[in-house]
């Protein structure tokens, strides 16, 4: 079963909260998606379990590290 969505989101990143736009497409246990923020744009996949996906973001720059992202979709009202 597949399911699509778009989010308003914000992620904690290493250089503090940021506001983003979240488009995802999931099928079965992975998904794949784009982040849309005012500092660019970044295609993502990864691994979907209920309301939490899950990815990694290689980062080369000022150093090589390895950054994973874990993000719990919630409904607000």
């Amino acid at each position: 079963m597949s399911a699509i969505g778009s989010w308003k989101v914000t992620l904690s990143t290493p250089a503090g909260p940021q506001a983003m736009h979240l488009h995802i497409d999931t099928l079965a246990d992975t998904f794949t998606g784009r982040i849309e923020s005012p500092m660019g744009n970044m295609d993502v996949a990864g691994k979907a379990a209920g309301n939490k996906l899950v990815w990694d973001v290689k980062v080369s720059k000022p150093i090589p590290i390895k950054v994973t992202y874990e993000i719990v979709i919630e409904a607000t009202h």
